[in-house]
């Protein structure tokens, strides 16, 4: 039996505590960020946090369309054909309403209680990727394609 995405996509961002930000710099070269992370429940968003003015925040200000990397797999060839992959793609959105930075900030403390400090630094930057779609990898099996606001908008309408 075949695992909804969905769920395959819950389990493994349960199970991580990084996630690999892709974002354009301004030359058009990609550049990877690790990142701490925290995902909302319906995993239509994901927050992560960054000093402002660094690399990280100048691509996703001003070239916001990014992608998330999770990977299960722990680099040995024992589990490299049964590992969990799972992409996310979307769009970088610096946030400023009060009520976004509440919630972003207590779900980042929640998944990443070490943060504390660097969270509560005027100096840092809270950011959601408003995930377009998920992509999810099991062993050597093909990509599954998730859309969660399609799936919301299903359930609203049940």
């Amino acid at each position: 039996m075949t695992r909804l995405a969905s769920e395959v996509v819950a389990r493994l961002l349960r199970s991580q505590v990084q996630t690999v930000l892709a974002t354009v710099n301004a030359s058009g070269a990609p550049s990877t960020h690790l990142m701490a992370f925290a995902a909302c429940p319906e995993l239509q968003r994901v927050f992560l946090a960054t000093p402002i003015d660094t690399l990280k925040d100048q691509n996703m200000r001003s070239r916001p369309d990014v992608s998330l990397l999770w990977d299960d797999r722990t680099g040995n060839l024992g589990d490299h054909a049964d590992g969990t992959l799972a992409t996310a793609t979307g769009k970088a959105t610096a946030l400023v309403e009060s009520c976004d930075v509440i919630e972003a900030h207590a779900a980042m403390l929640a998944d990443n209680p070490n943060m504390t400090k660097f969270l509560a630094a005027e100096s840092t930057v809270l950011f959601a990727v408003n995930v377009s779609e998920w992509g999810v990898v099991e062993g050597y099996g093909p990509m599954r394609l998730w859309d969660p606001m399609a799936e919301k908008q299903e359930k609203s309408r049940m």
